[in-house]
């Protein structure tokens, strides 16, 4: 046998393992091990029992990017002719990789904050940060926390007093945040998560909080803050774009009104054509009048939309004006009654109404029958028009809802 062999047997018997000397061992300190068993499971018995419960709600979606799947299928037949269409939409989308950086925003997460919580107990919905502040028990395993491993915290704390830290938003503007606030918003990146699937194509925001229903209403906030976000954005960019072009102020009001009349012209004739499913024998007394008017009046309401959409900051502004004063005006302009069987006063107050004239002169168009003279109906309709185009110029001319 040479040396080589007998190296290698002796290193194989090393390796061995002796299992009775093992088990000699264990029994020797069986004591030990026991007492250490019992402490670990008294001490993984007393966290389950006296942690805090935690509810995880989730939320999945997929961004809307249809501005590059089109850019990017237009673009690679173009490149193929010489042609270039990056600039069409570049910029114009977030991509999703960047909504954790939103989601972790100041800006956001302030807004986050103020978001109302159904919370047991309470009759009344409570923000986030009232809950957190005035409401919200860590139990006991949270304040053996707090004082033990949280306890230098603590200490600092009550010689730092009210100090506030200076943050930069993203909108350029100087935030003063509590250290309250401050505390609050680092707990609350921790509680909220945003993952992106880039195979897949969608986000998930998971929210975790002590209440069940809370953690589901703060997750659809998020969501909802983020597609703001995102959509405001996207809009931005679009009147950015308008702004630094060459075009006058009147060719951009008149491009958005001759979409909103084609949209309006576009409904009305397919709600007419699907009325005579009903009403097959009905005829237009006076066709020119009706298309007429009904040019006039998708001016006037597209006069309107945009003045509302100025002044709106969100989709839920917009809706406020459509619901609380559109909607009084039209059932207020002698829809469902003739203005003729009002007193003097309300008959008075009633011609200042807008609708008052278009209801009338859709009327005499299609039945021949109106409380109101139709020349002076017409005039009214365009002064109203004029005078409503004069004030989006000026708006478009401050920059008003564009530039601020």
């Amino acid at each position: 046998m040479t040396k080589e062999t007998e190296n290698i047997i002796q290193h194989q018997e090393d390796d061995t393992i002796d299992i009775v000397a093992l088990l000699k061992q264990l029994w020797v300190a069986r004591k030990t091990i026991l007492r250490f068993t019992i402490l670990f499971l008294f001490l993984g018995l007393f966290v389950a029992i006296f942690s805090k419960k935690e509810y995880t709600a989730s939320t999945t979606f997929v961004p809307s990017n249809q501005g590059e799947g089109t850019n990017g299928k237009l673009g690679g037949l173009a490149s193929l002719a010489g042609i270039s269409l990056g600039g069409a939409n570049a910029g114009s989308e977030i991509s999703p990789e960047l909504y954790p950086q939103i989601v972790n925003s100041i800006p956001f997460q302030l807004e986050l904050l103020k978001t109302k919580l159904t919370i047991d107990g309470q009759e009344k919905p409570v923000s986030y940060k009232d809950y957190y502040e005035n409401l919200y028990s860590p139990g006991l395993l949270g304040n053996i926390k707090k004082y033990t491993l949280g306890l230098p915290g603590v200490v600092l704390s009550l010689f730092r007093g009210d100090a506030e830290e200076e943050i930069v938003s993203q909108e350029n503007q100087i935030l003063s945040l509590s250290q309250e606030d401050n505390d609050l918003i680092k707990q609350l990146a921790e509680q909220i998560s945003l993952t992106v699937n880039d195979k897949e194509g969608f986000v998930t925001i998971s929210v975790t909080l002590p209440e069940a229903r809370a953690s589901a209403q703060l997750t659809i906030k998020a969501q909802t803050l983020l597609q703001d976000y995102v959509l405001k954005f996207k809009t931005q960019k679009s009147i950015e774009e308008l702004l630094v072009s060459p075009m006058p102020n009147w060719a951009i009001l008149v491009g958005f009104i001759m979409g909103g009349v084609s949209r309006g012209v576009l409904i009305g004739c397919i709600v007419f054509c699907v009325s005579l499913f009903f009403y097959p024998s009905f005829t237009i007394v006076n066709p020119l009048l009706t298309v007429v008017v009904l040019f006039l009046t998708a001016i006037l309401f597209s006069l309107m939309g945009f003045i509302n959409a100025i002044f709106a900051d969100s989709f839920d502004d917009i809706s406020i004006i459509p619901t609380f004063v559109l909607t009084p005006l039209i059932y207020l302009g002698g829809v469902f009654y003739s203005i003729n069987i009002l007193p003097d006063l309300w008959r008075n107050i009633s011609m200042a109404n807008p609708m008052l004239y278009v209801v009338n002169t859709f009327r005499e168009g299609m039945l021949g029958v109106s409380d109101v003279s139709i020349p002076f109906a017409l005039a009214m309709i365009v002064f109203f028009i004029v005078v409503l185009a004069s004030a989006c110029l000026l708006l478009l001319h401050r920059g008003i809802g564009t530039r601020q």
